[in-house]
């Protein structure tokens, strides 16, 4: 499935390629690793939608590691791919490999819920590494977006770290809340939150 090839056509929206995804993984019930392909470069060059954007690029890459492929097939081969689009996959590389723990980590002990606020449809996974939380988040609308995150518990004073983006939020409670550009991906860290919830709490 081609999202930025086939996006206005049916069953071709970036929706349609996460629920895919989805099934990919529940059809042979985790036990073996998908690899999904994701264009690089214009599938059908003259037809369709086209050569993907590095954001495009980017976006479906972290879509397939918040719904649990294990890696990326880059799929360039009728096209041509422009030196930027080599530049978001490099990218994607480098981050992976950063945070590899956090990707092959076990699914958080603690439920992390996400609430959009602008009704649209960003997509959360939540890991645990090293004691750590991850939240993995995509947008997979071409329009801005507002989450608020809630964890079933968090330690006092806990600030969400976002990778790569040098910066932090603090969380009221066990909730933060952050902005989503359109396509956007966010991942989240918060030291000494993964531990189970107790009772509720």
């Amino acid at each position: 499935l081609y999202p930025v090839e086939n996006e206005h056509g049916r069953f071709g929206s970036f929706e349609d390629f996460a629920q895919v995804a989805d099934w990919a993984s529940r059809w042979n019930m985790g036990l073996v690793p998908t690899f999904p392909n994701v264009q690089t470069a214009d599938c059908t060059p003259g037809k369709g939608g086209g050569t993907p954007t590095p954001q495009e690029i980017f976006m479906m890459c972290w879509c397939c590691v918040v719904h649990k492929a294990k890696g990326i097939h880059w799929y360039p081969y009728q096209g041509k791919v422009p030196p930027e689009n080599f530049a978001a996959m490099t990218k994607f590389v480098t981050d992976t490999t950063a945070l590899t723990e956090a990707i092959l980590g076990e699914e958080s002990p603690v439920a992390v819920k996400d609430e959009e606020l602008e009704g649209g449809r960003v997509d959360v996974r939540a890991t645990a590494a090293n004691g750590d939380l991850y939240v993995f988040a995509v947008n997979l609308k071409r329009k801005a977006e507002k989450v608020r995150f809630t964890l079933a518990k968090a330690p006092a004073g806990a600030k969400a770290e976002v990778y790569g983006e040098d910066r932090s939020i603090n969380l009221e409670g066990a909730s933060f809340t952050d902005s989503f550009d359109p396509l956007d991906v966010h991942v989240y860290k918060i030291k000494d939150a993964a531990t189970p919830a107790r009772n509720g709490k």
